[in-house]
């Protein structure tokens, strides 16, 4: 729930939850990293539509992610993340391997 709305349901300035939340100890979520790091490389190759599927994370998390993985453990991107597109490609190509083979062995 957003802090303005609350404030204005409970009748409260914001300053004022904002104290109370400081002085109860109530943190934001914080990201498990620790499985960030277990899943980088799917992270950072695999379609942000499978990563939705698979861990409900949506392009900002994944983008989130990616930063951290980048410039604070270091990992180094060696290739960019897959496309639907390209995907559908392969699947074309792998489709009309044979064709393509004897296109190349007439051009000999």
């Amino acid at each position: 729930m957003e802090l303005s709305i609350l404030a204005e349901q409970l009748g409260f300035s914001k300053d004022v939850l904002l104290r109370f939340r400081k002085r109860l100890n109530i943190r934001r979520k914080l990201s498990d990293y620790a499985w960030v790091i277990e899943h980088q490389d799917e992270i950072l190759y695999e379609r942000c539509d499978v990563l939705f599927e698979k861990y409900q994370l949506n392009q900002g998390d994944i983008g989130r992610y990616i930063r951290y993985l980048v410039h604070k453990v270091g990992v180094i991107r060696t290739r960019k993340r897959a496309r639907k597109v390209e995907d559908e490609i392969q699947a074309k190509v792998l489709a009309h391997k044979d064709i393509i083979i004897s296109c190349n062995k007439i051009i000999d």
